[in-house]
This record gives C-alpha cells, structure tokens and sequence, in this order.
C-alpha cells in the first residue's frame, strides 16, 4: 500500500466534526498498515481536538484517549499504555457504563497489556471480567463473547504450564 497523507479541510475549518471523523479515519489506516509513529501523532492530536471542541469526558475523547493507548502498547510503550488505559476506564465507566462496548473494549486492551508485561495473572483477572461483561451485554454467542473466552482459555492454559 502507498503512502497516506492528510487531506486539508480549510472550508470545514481544523475542528469541524467531519475534519475530526477524517482524522480519526486516518488514525484508523494508520493503524491498519503498522504505522506507528505517524498515528501517534495523529492520536494524540486528536485527543485534543476532541477534548477541546466535544470536552474531555465526551465518548469520543475517551474513546482516542484509549486508542492512544493501544497505539503506546503497539510501540512497546506499555507502562504508558496501561497508565493511560487505567485513567481513562474510570471516566468511561462513569460516562458509557461498563458493560457499552467501548469500556468492554478498554478492558480488553488493558488485558493485553498486562499480558505483554508478562502479568499473566492480571491479565486473567482483567480478561475475566471483561469476559462477564462482554458476555451478558451481548451474549453468549455473539463473536466478541466468544473471543473473549477464547483467548482467556488460552491465557489460563499458559499459567498451567508454568506451574506444572
């Protein structure tokens, strides 16, 4: 795949909501195709944007709060990564619930992170409850539900072995 430059928006404006949902569309390529440092810079300015034109407790704030986050865990960066993770679950809790999707989905990442720091038991604790969650919003059958429980399994089969 080429190359992805940003797309000018002088007609809308730098803080319009469709300047904002391109944006974060690119944020989203980015992220696609493995390019790490530039959708960190495009992450992180999106958080202020948002945080400026929506506030810093609306949805979409909270949401390329944690996209960041996930953008410090793919870099390897994984204290930030969790830091910024176990900031924004309270505040997305509170605004969304923690069964909506979004804190499922932080949950989840969080998760992995502490996976990726070899903090199996962590991990599994953050995973299970994310299981619950993800489990009785959306069912025992649905396809995330069923990830879920996938990867739990696996992670609990590697902390046998390290025990046996």
């Amino acid at each position: 795949m080429g190359n992805v430059t940003p797309v000018e928006f002088p007609q809308n404006g730098e803080d319009h909501h469709s300047t904002l949902t391109s944006i974060q569309n690119l944020v989203s390529i980015y992220m696609h195709l493995g390019q790490w440092e530039k959708v960190e810079d495009l992450g992180v300015q999106l958080v202020g944007k948002f945080g400026r034109v929506l506030g810093h407790l609306h949805p979409n704030t909270l949401t390329s709060r944690i996209t960041v986050a996930w953008i410090y865990h793919q870099q390897g960066r994984l204290k930030e990564a969790e830091d910024l993770a176990n900031n924004v679950i309270p505040q997305m809790n509170k605004v969304l619930g923690p069964d909506h999707p979004y804190s499922v989905n932080c949950f989840v990442n969080l998760a992995h992170t502490y996976k990726s720091q070899n903090r199996l038991h962590s991990a599994i604790r953050t995973m299970t409850n994310a299981t619950a969650l993800v489990s009785r919003r959306l069912g025992g059958e649905h396809p995330s539900t069923i990830s879920s429980k996938k990867t739990l399994l696996e992670w609990k089969g590697q902390t046998r072995r390290y025990f046996i």
